[in-house]
């Protein structure tokens, strides 16, 4: 009967090597963190700002009139206008980014909801005092003009 000799240098590089080679593969759920609401309106007064400060001072004007809710980790803006939704499509994935980072969230996601403008509804229903009416309770500066450069009201 022959003897066999174990060289365990010899075994463990070929241990070493055949770790080596074979990739390893972790999987990490990582469970999905509510957004902080105080914390998301700090970061969108950012993003407005950082729109204003790129020139994009339009952008930034509709931006800052949406309406947002939170639901967990998804962002919902309420949009009145299709134009709107336009922008937003096409800064969706900078906004995501943005938000990602300053929220410290990798879950946060977002989503448009379409609402409908029931102020600008209600006011063409109005005859025209009833608009004027309407305008000078939304800003009285408008009853400051109307004086000022001596308008009135044709019916």
């Amino acid at each position: 009967m022959k003897k066999k000799s174990l060289n365990i240098a010899a075994f463990e590089e070929d241990l070493n090597a055949a770790i080596e080679a074979q990739p390893i593969e972790i999987n990490i759920e990582v469970e999905p963190i509510a957004i902080d609401k105080d914390l998301f309106k700090s970061a969108w007064q950012m993003y407005i700002k950082v729109l204003t400060d790129e020139g994009n001072a339009g952008m930034a004007t509709s931006f800052a009139d949406i309406d947002c809710r939170i639901d967990f980790n998804n962002i919902i803006l309420e949009i009145s206008s299709s134009s709107i939704e336009e922008l937003i499509k096409k800064d969706k994935s900078r906004l995501i980014e943005f938000f990602r980072k300053h929220l410290q969230n990798d879950s946060v996601s977002i989503e448009t909801q379409m609402i409908e403008n029931t102020t600008q509804k209600n006011i063409k229903s109005l005859s025209p005092k009833e608009r004027l009416n309407e305008m000078i309770n939304q800003n009285p500066e408008v009853l400051r003009l109307m004086k000022d450069f001596g308008l009135e009201l044709d019916y």
